[in-house]
């Protein structure tokens, strides 16, 4: 599912359940890139990169 599209849900959703809203906001506060990958009968992998400076 394209990114843009899963946000988008995501955001409509909110009264739902917070868990896919609150992965996207943490991601975004910490500029991380991210990608879900989902496919029926097979679950959703989800992928967050960010640079950590140590």
């Amino acid at each position: 599912m394209e990114k843009d599209l899963i946000m988008k849900k995501a955001f409509e959703n909110k009264k739902e359940g917070l868990g896919l809203y609150n992965i996207i906001n943490r991601a975004k506060t910490i500029n991380a890139d991210y990608t879900f990958t989902s496919s029926p009968g097979e679950g959703t992998f989800f992928e967050m990169k960010t640079s950590m400076n140590i």
